[in-house]
């Protein structure tokens, strides 16, 4: 008699309930897939491609899609992509500058700066790396910012550059400074919205300077140096 069956009456031969188990175990654990239910194959089917995808996707795909994350403020996607990123390419200059962007929206300039030295080492340059070293130092060091800005060791081109310039006299405590900073800016584009942002940032500070000050010295501070 065959192992796994037994006679019934008629002397018929049927399985018995450890057959299909005995089958699995013939074929050297191999899944018998016509046991399963329907769902259970289309799941088992979808996680296979999924994962088989995802093995495929490049560097550059995901840096790709770490950069449409940040536009729509996904910014737990992108960490999610980042460091399967960096797991790929870990001295990839783009995965760099990503990763000191991610620290920056964390608010950790001090951890963004590391990233940002690597991307430099290995090799970034460029507008992008730029933008990220002025957001870094206006963070954690205006007064870097302006002795770069306006030694030229960093390129900002306008006018952005009197932007930015604006900002690191605010963060200073100088918004007379920064409103003649802004006064061209204004002047030929009044409605650039960054701009206008840091003028008001100036005005209520310049207002918060002057609720300081004694009633003879109020208004009185000079509209730049």
């Amino acid at each position: 008699m065959r192992a796994g069956a037994h006679a019934s009456g008629g002397g018929r031969f049927e399985p018995s309930a450890n057959s299909a188990f005995e089958n699995r175990a013939a074929g050297a654990g191999a899944i018998n897939v016509t046991s399963l239910r329907p769902s259970a194959v289309c799941g088992l089917l979808l996680a296979l491609v999924l994962t088989g995808c995802d093995s495929l996707t490049t560097t550059q795909q995901r840096i790709d899609r770490v950069r449409a994350a940040f536009t729509a403020g996904d910014t737990a996607r992108a960490a999610i992509e980042l460091r399967k990123a960096v797991q790929s390419e870990p001295n990839n200059p783009q995965v760099r500058l990503l990763l000191a962007r991610l620290s920056l929206a964390a608010s950790d300039s001090g951890g963004a700066q590391g990233q940002l030295d690597r991307a430099v080492k290995a090799g970034a340059k460029g507008p992008e790396f730029d933008d990220l070293q002025v957001q870094i130092w206006l963070a954690s060091n205006p007064s870097r910012l302006l002795d770069a800005i306006t030694r030229g060791t960093i390129t900002v081109s306008e006018p952005d550059r009197s932007i930015d310039l604006a900002h690191a006299y605010n963060a200073l405590g100088q918004p007379d400074r920064a409103i003649a900073t802004l006064a061209a800016v204004l002047a030929a584009h009044p409605q650039l919205t960054t701009a206008r942002l840091a003028h008001a940032q100036a005005l209520l500070l310049q207002d918060a300077t002057d609720e300081a000050l004694p009633p003879s010295r109020r208004c009185s501070s000079p509209a730049s140096a």
